[in-house]
């Protein structure tokens, strides 16, 4: 009982310092358009996982580092070949902390993220799962397409600055064409919305 009292604790600590709504059910952020998106990142970058590992804090909380590497820094700058991104929860041993609507991660998958915050913020992506794009290669089409956290593929950029998504799993099946938005686009994109 008093170490799930301490971890409700914590996790209200968290959601009154960064300004958070978390319920019982889910992680709720507050609807970021694409501009947003690239003017609230202190860093944006696409990389894909190398490692993530699960640490205990000493407050008795679960954090998980994602480690990218082969990264391409679209906005901000970085020190190094690789770079961590510091999430609250995970999986330590046998004990595992989830947070249902938290942005996850996989092993050796490719990402765009537009990160602010990062070791200061329990979600240090811009929107939580809005700030994670997942880049995957369609064999058919030959280009990187990319996917945001609910498998709808994103079509482009509308002119009220909204990311237009296309539902995956009714339109297509994985391997067959899809539309000629690519993630060269999309970072074209976010280039034009940065400051000259």
């Amino acid at each position: 009982m008093k170490r799930v009292l301490n971890r409700t604790f914590v996790i209200a600590a968290f959601v009154a310092v960064w300004g958070w709504a978390l319920s019982i059910d889910a992680l709720v952020a507050i609807e970021k358009d694409f501009s947003q998106l690239v003017s609230e990142a202190d860093l944006i970058l696409v990389g894909t996982v190398i490692d993530l590992e699960g640490k205990r804090l000493s407050n008795g909380s679960i954090t998980t580092h994602i480690t990218f590497n082969d990264l391409n820094v679209v906005k901000g700058q970085i020190a190094y070949s690789t770079y961590t991104l510091e999430m609250l929860g995970g999986t330590v041993g046998r004990e595992h902390f989830d947070i249902p609507g938290a942005p996850t991660f996989t092993q050796d998958e490719t990402y765009v993220l537009f990160i602010k915050g990062n070791s200061s913020s329990m979600f240090p992506l811009v929107g939580a799962h809005q700030g994670q794009f997942q880049v995957r290669y369609d064999h058919v089409s030959k280009m990187d397409v990319l996917f945001n956290t609910h498998n709808h593929v994103i079509t482009g950029i509308d002119s009220d600055n909204a990311i237009v998504t296309e539902n995956s799993a009714t339109s297509h099946a994985l391997g067959s064409q899809y539309p000629s938005y690519t993630l060269p686009m999309f970072l074209d994109d976010i280039t034009k919305q940065l400051p000259r």
